[in-house]
């Protein structure tokens, strides 16, 4: 049976460090967020390593967590979980209407139903019980012009719930990802993130990525930035440039 750490219900968003007291409250952590396709730029310095940020929430008592691919009939939980994520990783400092539009036109149904049903997507979920954990997804993508996508997909998600940091879920959906990319014969992964989450820049860090560029995005509270990552994979370097 599943059980929950004891402690606080405050949760924040899963890798974020310098702005952590904006997002009490909230029940979902991300580990990565997608927004909206703007004018990119070239990176020119890199972040500071934040590898060692210290994990502040309760963690699990058991590690019974399943991977699975999701079903048709998983779309409606799936959802629920992607969304209720997104407007608590983003509503307070990028704007609550802004969030729920983004994450209701992007996550919500029948728009999942599509994507769970589109063959080029891969997708996994991390479950305790019936409940969805974490999810993960790779998907075709159209990457700006600093980003080596010759034989690449985007890692377009990894969420998990910050009740289940510390247990190796995102380590585990990062290596079903990994393994996924490698079985298509890809070339490298790549993905975007919000330039402030900078706890998600380690983690991604630490499973090889590195910066490709940046640029930026509009929001209810102004513009904000992101970052693209990559990582290539065994055999594949990077071209020089």
């Amino acid at each position: 049976m599943c059980q929950r750490g004891q402690g606080t219900h405050d949760f924040i968003f899963v890798h974020i460090s310098i702005i952590l007291e904006l997002f009490k409250g909230n029940r979902y952590g991300l580990a990565l967020g997608r927004c909206c396709p703007p004018a990119g730029r070239a990176l020119t310095g890199a972040l500071p390593d934040t590898s060692g940020s210290k994990d502040p929430m309760p963690r699990p008592i058991t590690t019974e967590v399943t991977y699975e691919q999701p079903q048709a009939a998983d779309a409606a939980r799936l959802s629920r979980f992607a969304i209720d994520a997104f407007i608590a990783t983003y509503g307070q400092a990028l704007g609550p209407a802004w969030a729920r539009r983004w994450a209701s036109e992007g996550l919500g149904m029948p728009s999942l139903e599509k994507k769970l049903d589109d063959p080029r997507r891969w997708w996994r979920i991390a479950q305790c019980g019936n409940e969805i954990v974490g999810y993960a997804e790779l998907r075709p993508g159209k990457a700006p012009e600093f980003v080596d996508a010759t034989g690449s997909m985007e890692l377009g998600r990894l969420y998990v719930d910050p009740r289940w940091f510390g247990r190796g879920v995102g380590e585990a959906l990062m290596a079903a990802c990994h393994e996924q990319a490698l079985s298509r014969g890809l070339g490298s992964m790549w993905l975007r993130v919000w330039a402030e989450n900078t706890r998600a820049i380690a983690f991604y860090r630490r499973h090889g990525f590195g910066e490709a560029g940046w640029d930026t995005f509009d929001t209810d509270h102004g513009p904000a930035k992101s970052l693209y990552l990559q990582r290539h994979l065994p055999g594949h370097p990077a071209k020089a440039t």
